[in-house]
């Protein structure tokens, strides 16, 4: 039998500030986990950079954000 590992972790900002991820995890009590592609690995790596806070990761690498269908967040169409 065989069993998928899943983990997940947030780094903090260099500067020793939370990252968006973990104030919009502890504001919206949500999030979504995403199983990506090898076709979609490199966008998603990239949208884990440090962007500032008013600008939209997926967005910002070329990916379209919806609406989640059981969560409040938002999470890539693609």
């Amino acid at each position: 039998m065989k069993h998928a590992i899943v983990g997940f972790t947030i780094v903090w900002r260099r500067d020793g500030r939370k990252k968006d991820t973990l104030r919009n995890i502890e504001a919206s009590k949500d999030f979504v986990f995403s199983s990506v592609t090898a076709r979609l690995a490199e966008k998603v790596n990239q949208a884990s950079a440090e962007y500032p806070s008013d600008v939209d990761q997926l967005k910002e690498v070329g990916l379209s954000p919806v609406k989640a269908h059981l969560v409040e967040s938002t999470m890539a169409a693609e």
